[in-house]
């Protein structure tokens, strides 16, 4: 018989049970208010504006820091700091050198970054000879002192004209030199400024003249006018722009690429650079927020901005190779380290303008456009697209509502846990989409929001919770947390502690998950739970008192339990009738003599038929007890069906069904009645039975399995305690067929697991069709527990176990027991392959390898 696939789901069904809703759930109620909150947190946000963007930048800030990117290697640093304090770089002493120097060495391009010499008008030198001369023979023999003053005049003149066309022609000489525009605080139009200097401004694409640029996208405007030197903007290679701006909080982190000035729309010098180095290509606009240099496209945010990548090795160092202008001249090798190579000149540790940075309060101008000019170099900027705005605000909306809908429904452990998880996804999303593609996602405003508004509604539903249950509120607030259970094994657990006998530890364990339930407010479990454990002691610590609490409806019930016995018992002996005899009573057509055992969700009595006078053994269900009204019937088909299945069942290792039947709402089973012993009193570490006999029963419990199988009837719950055997005439009795089937509903119907997950399959804890492959898998389990005292799989978390059961090798039992060969390693391996396909493919099979390799041991 093929199992039916909507029975087949208990594992799957709780774990989705677990992580993706309440277990017990809370109703929404009006989202009103929860909606409310929202948009008042909506709200705060907004109007704190500048604290979210601070927020955000500290994150940006954090990301830059751990961002292992590598500069360019084609920058170098010549510090100027140390030369000779009385000159100026601008001296034609110090300037030429460099200069010469660097070209020599084959530099590609040189940057002083030094202020250009102010662009003062000089009188021509012929013309200040002639007015000389003219005011020395007017005042000819009236003051000596004033010719005197006016030859220094002149002189000083003529020095400075020498010079300045010294620096020009060694501008010209060497073609390669970018230099800095610098802002003059004068507002003067750049109309009368020469054509070489207008040819460095950048205009749209197709456009020309000054009234072009109003068809332009917003560019910030720069302080003052820009302007260059007349004399040196022949020989330049390129000009720009060579200041930052920060952002409100003092840190630079964009550089604008572009600057206006009156009608002119300058480059910033990193950019100018990196179009001098690939020789002067066109600069244009290409779109109302993308600029393209030689046809390659920079993608930039608003005002033409890229956010700064800024390299750093281990230490937080910058990455930038500098050397001073001393040792220019001194270096023997010049050429290996400055050919092709783009040379920053500037002052790194003097007093220098200095730039407040995610890496500190203090870097240098020359580092700020080593960085910026790297960024382009490699295209390796961040960037801030337009859309982005759009797209955080539907992220934030679409959160929103998601949490709207489902927040209120959640105990507050989930909603912890919901809430760092989504946090971490948000916070890791951001950091991955700018280290990856270099793109600032602000997601900390979501993540913020996120965290608030969960708690602003958790907060509500608890209020809402306290006033609805203010007693069971008060009674387990003072449940030590170091007792309580972790949510997501709260089932597992209470499924696992109901099969195992009532100590006082078990009762300690339910009492705790219990009291967890109420606490987190899902009181269906709560209930359910301190049902169980009355069922086992009605006068355990405070627990009629909290059922009570939990619901009026079970008060009478209860109430009568702790009067007459468990709430199981109960159940069912209210429904065995009085026989002819008034000390016998029956359950269907059946004397009830005593009971001989309980367990998870049967009692089993020692009966007896009397119409052939055969003591049987009767397992009885309250089927009401565990399934609702509306499951009852469908239960109780269910349950003849799996019954008359397994009643066909004829074979001398499995227990005989003799009849089934129902009194009022107890299901039963007559079956044949058994002396032996469960095969779980002999899995102590301490009382291991021999191994030959262990190898024996499995053989013999592997063939009736086959015969089984064959019958279309698959057990599903094979363990030890579902094998029984009888030393007295060494006979070995499966029994608990059609019982697995039944619970395997009675689980996917309430959301509990019953059995033992030890034992279980990978492809029945996975959800996968359970088959007679599945019955030969727990069969070597239990065979594992028999021969080394222990199951091979074993964690203190339920979660944890079943993974290693999916997931992990079993310990070969020859590393446990030496005595044992290594040929049981390789049929146990087989045996509890996690494929089915890998495994004995019938019991049949595996029944003949266990019997050979029984005849290889002595004992």
């Amino acid at each position: 018989m093929k199992p039916e696939s909507h029975l087949e789901t208990p594992i799957i069904a709780t774990i989705q049970h677990m992580f993706l809703q309440n277990s017990a759930p809370r109703q929404r109620g009006n989202l009103a208010a929860p909606a409310a909150l929202l948009v008042i947190l909506v709200t705060l946000m907004v109007l704190a504006g500048d604290r979210m963007s601070a927020l955000e930048s500290a994150f940006y800030d954090f990301l830059q820091k751990q961002h292992a990117a590598t500069a360019s290697e084609r920058i170098i640093l010549v510090d100027t700091t140390a030369a000779n304090s009385n000159s100026r770089f601008w001296d034609i002493g110090q300037f030429e050198p460099v200069v010469d120097a660097l070209n020599a060495a084959g530099a590609a391009l040189i940057v002083p970054l030094h202020a250009p010499p102010a662009n003062t008008q000089l009188p021509d030198i012929g013309q200040l000879t002639a007015l000389a001369e003219l005011e020395k023979r007017q005042r000819k023999g009236r003051d000596s002192a004033k010719d005197e003053a006016l030859a220094k005049q002149l002189a000083g003149f003529r020095e400075q004209h020498v010079e300045r066309e010294a620096i020009a022609a060694t501008v010209r000489k060497a073609g390669n030199i970018v230099l800095p525009i610098i802002t003059r605080p004068t507002r003067q139009a750049l109309e009368d400024a020469k054509d070489e200097c207008r040819r460095f401004t950048v205009l749209p694409a197709g456009a020309s003249g000054a009234q072009s640029i109003g068809k332009t996208p917003w560019i910030r405007e720069a302080g003052g006018t820009l302007s260059l030197p007349d004399v040196l903007c022949t020989g330049v290679a390129n000009t720009g722009y060579a200041e930052y701006w920060p952002d409100t909080d003092g840190v630079v982190r964009r550089n604008h690429l572009l600057i206006r000035s009156g009608q002119r729309v300058f480059p910033s010098l990193s950019l100018a650079v990196a179009q001098a180095d690939r020789g002067n290509a066109n600069l244009q606009f290409a779109g109302a927020f993308n600029l393209s240099i030689d046809e390659e496209t920079i993608n930039t945010g608003p005002e033409f901005t890229s956010l700064i990548r800024y390299y750093a090795d281990s230490d937080k160092q910058q990455t930038f190779r500098s050397i001073s202008a001393q040792e220019i001249h001194s270096i023997e090798d010049a050429r290996t380290l400055f050919e092709n190579k783009i040379v920053l000149v500037g002052d790194l540790t003097g007093e220098t303008l200095r730039y407040r940075t995610p890496f500190g309060n203090s870097m240098p101008m020359p580092i700020l456009v080593a960085t910026t000019l790297s960024n382009l170099l490699q295209m390796d900027f961040v960037s801030r697209p337009n859309w982005l705005k759009s797209a955080e605000l539907a992220i934030l909306l679409v959160i929103g509502v998601v949490i709207l809908l489902s927040a209120p429904a959640l105990s507050i452990n989930r909603a912890f846990t919901v809430t760092l998880v989504l946090a971490a996804i948000l916070l890791t999303i951001e950091a991955y989409v700018l280290m990856k593609h270099g793109i600032w996602l602000q997601l900390v405003t979501v993540t913020l929001f996120s965290v608030l508004s969960i708690g602003s509604i958790q907060t509500l539903a608890s209020l809402r919770e306290a006033r609805a249950y203010p007693e069971l509120g008060s009674s387990t607030s003072n449940v030590p947390a170091s007792n309580l259970i972790e949510e997501d094994e709260l089932d597992l657990e209470f499924s696992v502690l109901r099969q195992q006998q009532p100590t006082e530890e078990t009762k300690r364990s339910l009492y705790n998950i219990a009291m967890t339930h109420g606490k987190r407010r899902e009181y269906a479990k709560a209930e359910r739970v301190l049902s169980h454990i009355i069922s086992i002691d009605t006068d355990y610590r405070d627990v009629q008192e909290k059922l009570k609490t939990l619901t009026g409806a079970r008060k009478k019930k209860q109430s009568r339990a702790s009067e007459t016995g468990t709430a199981t018992d109960q159940s069912i002996k209210q429904r065995v009738r009085a026989a002819a005899k008034p000390d016998e009573q029956t359950l269907g057509r059946y004397i009830i003599e005593k009971t001989l055992g309980r367990g998870a969700m049967a009692t089993v009595y020692l009966g007896r038929d009397p119409k052939i006078n055969r003591k049987v053994a009767i397992k009885t269900i309250a089927l009401a007890e565990e399934f609702s009204s509306a499951d009852l019937e469908a239960a109780k088909s269910q349950f003849i069906r799996e019954a008359e299945s397994a009643g066909r069942l004829n074979h001398p290792n499995i227990i005989t069904i003799y009849d089934t039947g129902e009194d009022d709402d107890v299901a039963y089973l007559a079956m044949e009645y058994f002396k032996g012993k469960a095969l779980n009193e002999f899995t102590q570490p301490d009382s291991l039975p021999p191994p030959k006999w262990v190898i024996e029963l499995t053989a013999r419990a592997a063939e009736a399995l086959h015969y089984a199988h064959s019958q279309g009837v698959v057990h599903r719950d094979i363990k030890p305690a579902n094998l029984m055997y009888d030393a007295a005439t060494d006979e070995l009795k499966i029994t608990n067929f059609g019982i697995a089937r039944l619970t395997d509903t009675s689980r996917t119907k309430t959301g509990i697991i019953l059995g033992t997950p030890s034992y279980m399959s990978p492809e029945q804890l996975a959800a996968s069709d359970v088959t007679g492959l599945s019955d030969l898998y727990s069969l070597g389990i239990m065979m594992y527990q028999l021969l080394t005292g222990t199951t091979p799989f074993r964690s203190d978390s339920i979660p944890k176990l079943m993974d290693k059961i999916i997931n992990e090798s079993h310990p070969p039992i020859s590393d446990i027991r030496s005595d044992l060969p290594a040929d049981i390693d390789v049929v146990l391996s087989k045996i509890i392959a996690k494929r089915p396909e890998d495994r004995y493919q019938n019991g049949r099979a595996m029944a003949l390898a266990l019997r050979d390799l029984c005849s290889t041991l002595d004992t």
